[in-house]
């Protein structure tokens, strides 16, 4: 066995081959042993190639060779071969930042980093400390982490010098029977900032999950005046959490178009209570409270919500389908089952497949909580029926084949959810805005309303119901109008009709004003309070100056206002306070699609291995994955 040199390099991680030392040009191998040359001294082979210095003491005492008279051996021609192993980066990194990304990055614990004789020996090589102890390690990657912290508050507070504005989408998660909350901050260009995870103690308020919120985005620089919107589901503690709050609220159209789907598709849980008003809103707002552990959900999965929790059905079963869709659902799942159980008949399957469709297809299974899995297993039998129904007749099982009428349903079942995947998979985008989302609404009501079928007549109008109930009118209409000034005059669907060009006014003046109201004051010069003033002669004159003053500053600034609001609807020029306005709402996204990605993250850091991991450990890794992301997306953009 021989001892590698390994060369820790940024571009690539190498490891060059040793080549022999000059002392063997005195000794020859002969199978276990080595002989000298000029006495045939015997040595054993493996010492040797450990150690040359017995080699060498030979040669002294018994052949008067010393080391700087031994003729050195001629440079080779040849590079030495060299297997390059992992694909690294560019510039150089601190040992905490490169600690950090395997943790981060690539998931390893601390103590597999630490026990890891690669890693160990590449840091020597480099002249860097071996650690050998978890503790350590730990210890550096948090010191990276306070400086990727330091660095993001400093980016955010730059940030908010120049003007911007910022949304944030947060929602709550539970993993390993403990409830997080995950915050993003988004910033124009589709880019955000995520700032860990905050542990949830018990049953947490409205006010209390604000007060948490506001403390985290105080760590980094930021203060609710900063903030143009929070996004989240539409849980009932959120709702009131939208309410309080200084900031307006978006509530997530993903889970909207989820719950619409469960209206019609899944029968609802039924209470002693639900003839009281406000019980049965609370309900249909509320979506996931208690979020399902996402541990081996693919992020491509995190923009669809779970069905589970939703009022659907027993707290411990699965939601109960509808009557009039379930018999056809159940079927073709038993078939499903029946190819994915058994080899022989699925091979017997992919025969026939392969000979219709040139490639192999697969049955797929869904999760009876996920519509988008029904979605995709419908689709895949419609596909495919055909062989299906030809192997199923040659296994004696004809029984199972559906009817052209079953057939039928599920193609009307299928045509009716795939204009709300495709909506869906859209919404979620990180280039998607509040007046795309609006559109996008617009586009699937239009749809549906084609089909002109029973299940998507219901859809449709379950889907408006649900839509205009948390639609946030006040931003939608900003946000419109900033898309097209000549929205007004436009003749959308009657549901979809923008407000009048005076409230559209007054709502921007205001979201414009709560924004920048701070900077304003401070921008403007302090009045003198001294008795040069001259005092009113009386309390009934101080009352009418006070209110000639008042009254005047207002028509002011309402008249300025409306001026360069008329001037952007005639020639879409856009003042400094209108483009402060048009860059605070672009920056809201329609979904809290980003805070399910977050959940789908932590749960592969938060796994049954790793099930002791502490909040701030957990907090540290989740910051520091989507940090090395960030920057990640910012070095392919520069490319």
């Amino acid at each position: 066995m021989f001892n590698s040199s390994i060369n820790l390099s940024y571009d690539c991680l190498i490891v060059t081959m040793p080549s022999k030392g000059p002392v063997w040009q005195y000794f020859k191998e002969s199978g276990d042993s080595v002989l000298c040359n000029q006495c045939g001294k015997s040595y054993n082979k493996s010492t040797a190639r450990s150690s040359t210095n017995p080699l060498w003491y030979h040669l002294k005492n018994q052949h008067n060779i010393h080391p700087q008279n031994s003729v050195p051996r001629p440079t080779p021609t040849k590079k030495p071969s060299t297997v390059k192993l992992i694909t690294c980066y560019a510039e150089r990194k601190s040992q905490q930042r490169m600690y950090a990304e395997l943790a981060a990055t690539d998931r390893l614990s601390f103590n597999q980093i630490a026990k890891s004789e690669f890693i160990r020996s590449a840091m020597r090589n480099q002249k860097l400390p071996a650690h050998s102890s978890p503790t350590t390690i730990r210890g550096k990657v948090l010191e990276f982490y306070k400086e990727a912290k330091d660095a993001v508050t400093s980016e955010l507070k730059e940030k908010v010098s120049k003007g911007s504005r910022f949304a944030v989408s947060f929602d709550e998660w539970t993993g390993k029977n403990r409830r997080y909350l995950t915050l993003n901050v988004h910033t124009k260009g589709a880019d955000f900032y995520n700032h860990g995870m905050i542990r949830v103690w018990a049953n947490q308020t409205a006010e209390t999950i604000l007060k948490l919120v506001t403390l985290r985005l105080q760590e980094f620089g930021l203060e609710l005046h900063h903030i143009a919107a929070f996004v989240t589901d539409g849980a009932s503690i959120m709702i009131k959490l939208g309410r309080i709050a200084p900031c307006e609220h978006i509530v997530c159209l993903s889970h909207t178009l989820h719950l619409v789907i469960a209206d019609i598709f899944y029968k609802k849980k039924m209470t002693a209570d639900s003839d009281n008003e406000e019980n049965e809103l609370e309900e249909a707002q509320d979506v996931e409270q208690d979020e399902e552990d996402h541990e081996d959900i693919d992020d491509d999965d995190a923009s669809i919500p779970s069905l589970n929790d939703t009022n659907l059905g027993p707290a411990d079963s699965p939601p109960l389908m509808a009557d009039d869709i379930e018999p056809v659902i159940n079927k073709v799942r038993k078939i499903v089952t029946k190819f994915r159980k058994s080899p022989v008949k699925n091979d017997l399957l992919q025969k026939e497949v392969a000979l219709t469709f040139g490639e192999e297809l697969n049955l797929l299974r869904d999760c009876k909580t996920r519509w988008s899995s029904m979605f995709a297993m419908l689709q895949r039998y419609l596909k495919i029926y055909v062989p299906v129904h030809k192997v199923l007749e040659e296994l004696e099982l004809g029984n199972l084949q559906l009817s052209s009428g079953e057939l039928k349903q599920v193609k009307e079942i299928v045509d009716c959810l795939e204009p709300f995947q495709v909506a869906t998979n859209v919404l979620c985008e990180r280039t998607a805005t509040l007046a795309k989302a609006e559109c996008i609404i617009q586009f699937l009501c239009s749809k549906l309303e084609d089909l002109n079928t029973d299940l998507s007549l219901k859809l449709s109008e379950r889907l408006k119901v649900r839509y205009f109930k948390r639609r946030n009118t006040q931003m939608v209409s900003i946000a419109n109008f900033f898309e097209d000034p000549s929205c007004f005059s436009a003749q959308p669907l009657d549901e979809f009709k923008m407000p009048s060009k005076a409230t559209v006014i007054r709502a921007t003046k205001a979201f414009h004003g709560r924004l920048y109201a701070a900077e304003e004051s401070a921008d403007q010069p302090q009045s003198s309070t001294t008795g040069a003033q001259q005092t009113p002669v009386n309390l009934a004159g101080e009352l009418s100056e006070f209110l000639k003053s008042k009254q005047s500053t207002s028509r002011v600034e309402a008249d300025t206002f409306t001026k360069e609001f008329n001037l952007h609807v005639s020639g879409g020029v856009r003042t400094k306070t209108l483009q402060e306005a048009y860059e605070a709402v672009l920056v809201v996204p329609p979904t809290s699609v980003e805070a399910e990605r977050v959940f789908s993250a932590a749960g592969l850091y938060l796994t049954k291995i790793r099930c002791r991991m502490s909040d701030s450990t957990l907090n540290m890794l989740i910051f520091l994955k989507f940090f090395f992301g960030r920057l990640k997306t910012r070095q392919d953009n520069k490319l």
